[in-house]
């Protein structure tokens, strides 16, 4: 079975509490501010552009760890459109294609999708931001601290990085 990356890096922000996010409509609007787009300059001097996420007021961010491999420089966009030099890779799992970067924000606190405590169970409906698009867990994998998550629909590739979340 293929594993889609948009699941894996999405678990991350799997489990977002209704009080974190304000619930309903509200907290879809709130999405890209927790979101960044990121991107790096392989060695061969290709840019290529992901998605990633907020973990953090600090400047975690969660993004896929291919498109960083060869990467000798990479930034993050936020929503406002400021540029962030992404200053370390603080863990990498290439199994499951995840990175944890630290972004060089100064000062500034920003909103961000906090990890997920419980597991998601099976059959439980999520949401693929920024536009809350629903599907359903499919599996659940635990891989040391972290559950990852396949969702039951192919999500375009052009997703990934983005967070999952729950109501």
């Amino acid at each position: 079975m293929q594993r889609i990356s948009t699941l894996i890096l999405s678990l991350i922000g799997l489990a977002v509490s209704q009080t974190v996010l304000g619930g309903g409509p509200k907290w879809v609007k709130k999405a890209p501010k927790r979101m960044v787009k990121l991107y790096a300059i392989q060695a061969k001097g290709d840019t290529l552009r992901a998605n990633g996420f907020y973990a953090d007021e600090d400047g975690g961010v969660i993004a896929p760890f291919k498109f960083l491999q060869e990467a000798r420089s990479a930034w993050a966009v936020d929503d406002s459109g400021t540029a962030y030099d992404v200053e370390r890779i603080a863990g990498v799992s290439a199994t499951y294609d995840i990175a944890k970067l630290k972004v060089a924000t100064g000062k500034k606190k920003n909103t961000f999708l906090p990890i997920a405590v419980e597991a998601a169970e099976k059959g439980q409906t999520v949401y693929l931001l920024p536009k809350a698009e629903a599907d359903a867990i499919k599996e659940t994998e635990k891989a040391g601290s972290y559950n990852y998550y396949t969702l039951g629909s192919m999500a375009n590739p052009g997703l990934a990085g983005n967070p999952v979340v729950d109501e």
